[in-house]
């Protein structure tokens, strides 16, 4: 037999390359064979950018739905003014603000927030997530590939880190599908599945925190992004990935919590 024909009966196998589509699928069905797919081909940007686009464009989209309804409309702007207005006397308790100067900064904070539910008012907070969005996302990124090379040497690189990300924004995406659904059925803002969205607990307690954690698509989306994490690293070892992931998501959550607890101002941006 000659070489040729050798060669013909017995060609080298190339590996798959999968489409967008195929990942997409893959994060839901088989995230691990998926992401050990992809660890054979150079990282794609369109494989971060469309589905975190598609994700924010989500957000804005579920938020000007939610604040359609006149009455969880009603209920965001009481629960906002009453919150804005317990971490202002807790500023001039502190010594941090005169009473006329909580008091001014109150009353700015009441006309802002007549604002919300309005076109103007969907259109600067669109703009708001559009770049705190792409901000945090960048974030943390970094902040998970800083850990993985200190930590465990792994040989990720930040544009596979973006990729991780990015396809893991599908399974948030499905969140906010369902949170609008059960803001719509429930008359009120529910921004994720969390036991804290159906149990009440109290403003700014730690068990409200905790709770906020109980939520099986957050966890679900971490449990995925460490997997993509753990294949990109070209890592058997996923379980050390899903601590990590797991741990700085509740770890930082603990801690901002306690932070914004010791500096009032902080706890505007608090969930």
């Amino acid at each position: 037999m000659s070489e040729y024909e050798n060669n013909t009966e017995n060609p080298e196998e190339e590996p798959e390359v999968l489409s967008h589509t195929d990942k997409f699928t893959g994060i839901f069905t088989e995230p691990g064979v998926t992401f050990t797919k992809m660890t054979s081909e150079p990282a794609k940007t369109m494989d971060w950018l469309l589905p975190l686009v598609l994700l924010l464009l989500t957000i804005i989209a579920s938020s000007a739905i939610i604040l359609n309804n006149p009455v969880i409309r009603s209920d965001v702007k009481e629960k906002a003014y009453e919150k804005t207005e317990k971490n202002l006397q807790e500023m001039v308790k502190n010594g941090q603000l005169s009473q006329m100067q909580a008091d001014e900064q109150l009353a700015q904070a009441e006309k802002r927030l007549e604002m919300i539910g309005s076109p103007m008012g969907i259109l600067f907070q669109s703009i708001t997530i559009l770049i705190f969005g792409f901000l945090m996302f960048f974030i943390v990124a970094g902040i998970h590939l800083g850990f993985m090379k200190v930590m465990f040497k792994s040989a990720i690189n930040f544009k596979q880190t973006l990729v991780a990300n990015g396809l893991v924004a599908y399974i948030s995406l499905l969140t906010i599908i369902v949170s609008t659904m059960l803001s719509i059925l429930m008359g009120k803002a529910v921004q994720s599945v969390s036991l804290a969205a159906f149990v009440d607990f109290a403003d700014g307690s730690i068990g409200k925190v905790l709770a906020g954690k109980v939520d099986p698509f957050s966890i679900w989306a971490y449990a995925v992004l460490a997997i993509g994490y753990a294949k990109f690293s070209k890592s058997e070892q996923s379980g050390k990935y899903i601590g990590l992931v797991l741990g700085l998501w509740l770890g930082w959550s603990i801690v901002w919590h306690y932070l914004s607890q010791a500096v009032p101002f902080l706890r505007a941006f608090a969930g």
